[in-house]
């Protein structure tokens, strides 16, 4: 988290640190009939998608700061450091959302079931 933060806040490209991937909301939907509980695991699902769509947006936000703001200028660091709070605070907040998910959707197929 605090590399992430660093190479956001100086510009540097993240490589392999991301925030949670974005996924449809239709890829859930698809999901709804085979899982436990539709209700809880489609609840998740909206929170999933609502979340890493902020996390992604505030780490852009932090990055047009950075890159808009001026260096000298102690509101452009703060600015930067807000979104990217913020920003953790929402890919936290998709982490549990998939904690919430994933016993909902049962046992998984492994390679030798698929014979």
């Amino acid at each position: 988290e605090d590399t992430f933060r660093t190479m956001v806040a100086i510009g540097l490209p993240t490589g392999s640190l991301q925030m949670p991937p974005q996924l449809l909301f239709s890829s859930f939907k698809k999901l709804e009939d085979t899982v436990s509980d539709p209700g809880a695991f489609m609840d998740a699902a909206i929170e999933y998608v609502e979340y890493t769509r902020d996390a992604n947006d505030l780490v852009e936000l932090a990055a047009l700061d950075r890159k808009n703001g001026d260096p000298n200028d102690p509101r452009t660091a703060i600015a930067v450091q807000d979104h990217l709070d913020r920003s953790m605070v929402a890919a936290r907040g998709a982490a549990k959302a998939l904690d919430k998910m994933v016993p909902l959707l049962g046992p998984v197929a492994g390679p030798s079931s698929m014979k």
